[in-house]
């Protein structure tokens, strides 16, 4: 599940920094903590059988449902 959410972290950078460096915005890291969150529930949600959270379940505390799954 840890990958997941790492694999998330790694795509919402390196598409944040694309978007900052080729379409000259600004560097937002709410909206790149943001888009961490969705897209790793998005993934979680569409591959693990067993991952049953809510997006604002996952959005309020990531921590907790990544322990309890």
């Amino acid at each position: 599940m840890l990958c997941s959410v790492w694999w998330a972290v790694i795509w919402t950078v390196w598409n944040h920094r694309n978007d900052v460096i080729f379409r000259d915005e600004e560097v937002q890291m709410h909206k790149a903590m943001e888009m961490v969150k969705l897209k790793s529930w998005q993934w979680l949600n569409a591959r693990k059988h067993n991952f049953s959270y809510s997006l604002y379940e996952w959005y309020c505390d990531s921590l907790s449902c990544i322990q309890f799954s």
